[in-house]
């Protein structure tokens, strides 16, 4: 199963048709549009698919392509609006991550996927992927704050889901050398803050194929570039 995730950076209905070539099963597309309320040819692509969103505009859609199922988990969310758990073929949990800011310094980014492994611990298991754009990093850790990255990536490892960069490049969380995401799209500002967390369990033995999007071809049309990986 190959699966894809990418912040699109918005207008989606003008953008999905890039994907097609990765031929990916399941799409997972921060920052689009509601394909009920879009554009007709964005709305025959979506197919099946699940889409949460505050503004019709923008929001976390995960598509199926090649004949995957998908049905909505009913997870909490634990106040954090934009964690989309979903069942794959019967089998896999799928949850899209799009973590978003907030007034509250706890409540912003990281502190939403802190919030969310507390309510959803028991739920994660072999069968669990987390992806998409995290907003977070070791490199943006505060030390006295209550929930930090390098912390929810080490109470994801205790429940056996590791992130698949660092598990295939063998890097450290904070010392990535390939970026996922450029501020304002600029190639001096870079930062990895895009992540697919998989249980150990899913990882083909010689390890996953797992590839980051160039940016050359990308930032023309976000400031984050597209994770793919088969499973």
């Amino acid at each position: 199963m190959r699966i894809l995730t990418w912040n699109c950076g918005g207008a989606f209905r003008r953008k999905f048709q890039l994907l097609e070539p990765f031929n990916a099963d399941v799409l997972i597309i921060q920052e689009c549009e509601d394909p009920t309320t879009s554009a007709p040819d964005y709305r025959a692509w979506a197919g099946e698919h699940h889409w949460i969103g505050a503004l019709p505009f923008k929001g976390l859609g995960i598509f199926s392509r090649n004949g995957a199922s998908l049905k909505r988990l009913s997870w909490p969310d634990a106040g954090a609006s934009f964690f989309l758990p979903v069942l794959v073929d019967e089998y896999i949990q799928l949850v899209g991550v799009w973590t978003q800011t907030a007034e509250a310094p706890a409540e912003r980014y990281v502190g939403q996927l802190g919030q969310y492994l507390v309510a959803n611990r028991e739920r994660l298991n072999r069968r669990t992927i987390m992806a998409g754009d995290f907003n977070s990093s070791t490199t943006l850790d505060k030390p006295k704050a209550r929930w930090t990255h390098g912390q929810c990536a080490l109470d994801l490892a205790a429940d056996g889901l590791v992130s698949l960069y660092h598990h295939t490049t063998g890097e450290e969380h904070g010392r990535e050398t390939c970026p996922t995401f450029y501020l304002h799209r600029d190639r001096a500002k870079p930062f990895h803050i895009d992540y697919a967390f998989v249980h150990r369990s899913m990882i083909p033995e010689g390890g996953p194929d797992f590839s980051i999007g160039d940016p050359q071809q990308w930032l023309g049309h976000s400031d984050h570039l597209p994770l793919v990986f088969d499973l």
